[in-house]
């Protein structure tokens, strides 16, 4: 029976209608999260257990035994590393935290541009699963300034001022998409060379991946059906 189990949860994620369940949980955990952080309405814990949850989607969304071998082993070791923070221990190794989290995040990515090429075929549901990599992009660029945070000390200087009871997302994430997207109000600015070179990435990114791979796409789509 568990067996079954999983073997439906993987064949549902395998699928192309999974990429709506996805783009689900992307628009929740890159919007309306970080509003509930700020409000104080959920934490810490919540922000991990979505974040976990997103990396078990990559594990069942895996086709391929190398990339279920590295999605399971880094999602072990990110969950062995939170336990560990947030546990009674006095060890804590939140930089490899935030190091294993960006490999998970670039597997996770890797796995789904698998899926949207798969077959050569354009679909709807496709389509879904490039936006999908696209907010994933908005989540690198969070782990890329929190590693530069937890190096230089800051990576982000405006109106916000980081304290020890305020998480580190809703800023970040919200610099990294207006980064990606290339709005850049002004609000908050880059406080070291680092923190510019990956602002720089992401509006790179963010103007690059809908020419080169949602055209790429629909490109493929319609050369097969010729």
């Amino acid at each position: 029976m568990i067996i079954d189990f999983f073997k439906k949860i993987k064949k549902f994620w395998l699928s192309d209608t999974s990429f709506i369940s996805l783009l689900i949980v992307l628009l929740c955990l890159n919007f309306i999260v970080p509003i509930l952080i700020d409000a104080k309405i959920i934490g810490e814990y919540s922000l991990n257990a979505i974040y976990l949850f997103l990396f078990l989607i990559g594990i069942f969304s895996s086709d391929h035994l190398w990339f279920k071998v590295l999605t399971i082993s880094f999602f072990l070791l990110q969950v062995i590393l939170r336990f560990i923070r947030f546990s009674d221990s006095d060890s804590e190794f939140y930089f490899w935290e935030q190091v294993v989290m960006l490999m998970n995040l670039i597997l996770l990515i890797i796995v789904n541009l698998k899926l949207l090429f798969r077959d050569k075929e354009i679909t709807y549901y496709r389509i879904i699963g490039a936006v999908n990599v696209y907010l994933m992009l908005g989540l690198i660029g969070v782990s890329l300034l929190e590693l530069i945070h937890l190096v230089f000390g800051n990576s982000l200087e405006g109106g916000w001022k980081p304290d020890e009871e305020t998480l580190n997302f809703p800023n970040f994430i919200y610099y990294s998409m207006t980064s990606l997207t290339t709005v850049g109000y002004g609000d908050l600015i880059p406080t070291n060379a680092a923190a510019r070179m990956t602002s720089v990435f992401l509006s790179a990114v963010g103007i690059l991946y809908p020419a080169v791979v949602i055209s790429n796409l629909i490109s493929t789509g319609m050369a097969k059906k010729k």
